[in-house]
C-alpha cells in the first residue's frame, strides 16, 4: 500500500477522538502526509483512516476520498517536499541551545535497571517547572521523518538523571538555558 502524499483537491477530515463523522472540517489541497493506520478492525468510523499532515496533525480521513484526492509520494519525493516548503522552522534545539529550563512540568520516561541481569524498565516521571538540564541526543529519528513530532530526545537534568522526551514536548515546556 502506498503511505505518502499530497492532496490534491480538498477533502474533509475528523478529529482522532471522534467516535462519529458529525463534526468535519476541510483539510486543504496541497496538504503532505502519511497512512499511519489503516483501521481495518475499527467498530466506528468504517472506512475511514488515521493519517498524519505536516507538520504535526493526525486526523482520520475517508479512504476513498483520500484515495481520489491523492498524489502517492515516494519517501524521498515527500521529504523533498516538506523541506523546500520550509514546513518546519528551526527552533532554539537546532541552533546548538541545548541547555534548557522548563516553564511547564513535562512528562518524561526513564529507563530503569535494579539488576544488572534484568533488562531496563521504562518508569513514566514529571519534571518540575524550574528543572535546569541540557539535551544529550538531540533526536532519534525512529519514523525516519523529518516530521519533529515523531523525534524522541535524551535529556540529562542537573541532578545526572537522564530521561527520553519528545522533540515537541521539550520544545513547548522549555526555553533556552544560559549558566
Amino acid at each position: 500500500m502506498k503511505e505518502y502524499f499530497r492532496i490534491r483537491n480538498s477533502i474533509v477530515g475528523t478529529d482522532i477522538s471522534a467516535r462519529d463523522d458529525a463534526e468535519l472540517f476541510p483539510i486543504k489541497a496541497d496538504s503532505l502526509g502519511r497512512i499511519i493506520d489503516t483501521r481495518r478492525e475499527a467498530v466506528f468510523l468504517k472506512g475511514w483512516i488515521r493519517v498524519a499532515l505536516v507538520p504535526h496533525h493526525e486526523v482520520y480521513v475517508l479512504f476513498s476520498d483520500l484515495i481520489s484526492a491523492a498524489e502517492w509520494l515516494p519517501f524521498d519525493t515527500y521529504q523533498g517536499m516538506v523541506t523546500n516548503a520550509k514546513i518546519i522552522e528551526p527552533t532554539w534545539l537546532d541552533q546548538g541551545l541545548h541547555q534548557f529550563e522548563l516553564v511547564r512540568s513535562l512528562a518524561v520516561n526513564q529507563w530503569i535497571r535494579n539488576d544488572i541481569n534484568e533488562p531496563a524498565t521504562l518508569a513514566h516521571a514529571v519534571l518540575r517547572v524550574g528543572t535546569v538540564g541540557r539535551v544529550l541526543q538531540l533526536s532519534w529519528d525512529f519514523e525516519g521523518s523529518d516530521d519533529r513530532q515523531y523525534w524522541m530526545m535524551e535529556i540529562e537534568t542537573a541532578d545526572g538523571q537522564q530521561y527520553d522526551v519528545m522533540y515537541p514536548d521539550l520544545l513547548k515546556a522549555a526555553k533556552p538555558y544560559n549558566r
